[in-house]
């Protein structure tokens, strides 16, 4: 009867039929996979900010800065070099925070050095004047240098060796033999 009514047809009656596998003590489920999603998460760096070390650098009497090379040492090894543009200006960037030693030298003139602290994302600045006059390179400004300009005394460069010419001036004379007379005894340092 359905509804209260009876259409003659019989539901099937539905029984369970006994199962060989017996049942298991705890159910499977099915398995889930996790992809795991990556959030970007600023970190502050610890990294100190890098500076700078310029400055200018000059011959002694001499127009044309040109050839006078730069060296950078941190702790005694080599950390940079370079030249210096035509106005002895001269730049190194990203210079990681501590103390240096910049080296100065051109031919003709007695190397010299400066000590530099450079702070983090700041700058330090170097002014230095090359002394005329070590011509033979020795770091000493002496007899041999003087007798050097005399030897090549009132000839054009070139022909003549260019680091007698102390002044630029394109010939050995008596403004080079003063320049040595001047600085005589002087070495570098």
């Amino acid at each position: 009867v359905v509804n209260g009514s009876f259409d003659g047809v019989q539901e099937p009656v539905v029984t369970e039929e006994p199962s060989s596998i017996p049942p298991s003590a705890t159910p499977e489920l099915p398995t889930a996979t996790f992809t795991p999603t990556f959030t970007p998460t600023f970190v502050p760096s610890l990294t100190p900010m890098p500076g700078i070390i310029s400055g200018v650098v000059q011959y002694e009497k001499h127009i044309d800065q040109t050839g006078i090379t730069v060296k950078v040492l941190s702790g005694g090894a080599p950390f940079a070099d370079g030249t210096i543009n035509a106005d002895g200006s001269f730049q190194l960037n990203n210079v990681p925070a501590g103390s240096y030693v910049v080296q100065f030298s051109a031919p003709g003139y007695l190397s010299t050095t400066a000590a530099v602290d450079v702070q983090a994302g700041q700058g330090a600045t170097v002014q230095v004047t090359l002394i005329a006059g070590d011509i033979d390179g020795n770091g000493a400004i002496d007899l041999a240098d003087a007798t050097f300009i005399g030897a090549n005394y009132d000839i054009q460069s070139p022909p003549a060796p260019e680091q007698a010419d102390l002044n630029g001036d394109g010939t050995i004379n008596l403004l080079d033999l003063v320049l040595v007379g001047k600085n005589f005894g002087k070495t570098s340092g």
